[in-house]
């Protein structure tokens, strides 16, 4: 698939969850021929959709995990892992800090004009999936009260952003990812001024083409007044919704 978020995380996702290393290089140098064992490739696939289409993510990708030996668990773990996977980088590539460590890995590049792949339309949405709320992994029912402090620290707070505020970053996010119910639960939150419509469009840009991030875009939001313990609850916020809705989208294909 080739962009470098959704390089950046499966590479994480290979190391971290599969302890393949080679399999990270691989997938950092774009290869479609990945040196892993089928039940890895198709763990890094899976990794690979859920990350950059998720609104793609369909019944077959499902059955693709299952016919490589995936049990069901091991399917909603995998759900899991991949979209917090999907929060860690996004929070980085929001602060448009550059990169300043080591790693024995090969450097990723951009290109920063590059376009994110183009989102289904809104009539091919699928109506189960609902980001307003925790998702609930059948398999792993404690999932639930786990992620429910984590939605309340972002969406139930009226500090250092508002609640207006809040609902106009994830609905923003939920429009970008196709999250039918999510959207229409914050319908009719809309910017409603050149301040929030610049604010929208960060988030826009954060949760579609996350590589093309820079230290201008952290700019354009101090210039509308807002301060950098407001700009961070942003970013995080904009994460965290990414993460819930491709659960969500994981879990309704699981469904099908």
């Amino acid at each position: 698939m080739g962009v470098i978020i959704e390089r950046v995380l499966t590479q994480s996702f290979c190391v971290s969850l599969l302890g393949n290393e080679e399999l990270a290089a691989d997938v950092v140098a774009g290869k479609k021929d990945l040196r892993a064992s089928p039940r890895k490739r198709a763990l890094a696939g899976f990794a690979s959709v859920l990350t950059e289409v998720p609104w793609a993510v369909d019944a077959e990708d499902i059955a693709r995990l299952r016919q490589a030996g995936i049990s069901e668990e091991g399917i909603e773990r995998t759900i899991l892992v991949t979209a917090f996977f999907n929060y860690f980088p996004r929070v980085a590539d929001g602060t448009g800090i550059e990169f300043d460590y080591e790693s024995p890995l090969p450097r990723l590049t951009a290109d920063p004009t590059r376009e994110a792949l183009p989102r289904f339309p809104e009539s091919d949405w699928n109506l189960a999936v609902n980001g307003s709320r925790v998702p609930a992994f059948a398999r792993a029912p404690q999932v639930a009260s786990l992620l429910e402090p984590w939605r309340v620290f972002h969406m139930d707070r009226t500090e250092p952003l508002s609640q207006r505020m809040r609902h106009l970053l994830v609905r923003t996010v939920t429009h970008d990812l196709c999250d039918s119910a999510a959207l229409v639960h914050w319908r009719d939150v809309r910017p409603s001024n050149e301040s929030e419509r610049t604010i929208s469009h960060f988030v826009e840009k954060l949760t579609k083409t996350p590589w093309a991030m820079s230290a201008v875009d952290i700019d354009a939001l101090r210039t509308v007044g807002l301060s950098d313990e407001e700009i961070l609850a942003a970013i995080t916020l904009i994460a965290f919704q990414n993460a819930i809705s491709r659960m969500h989208h994981a879990l309704a294909a699981v469904r099908r």
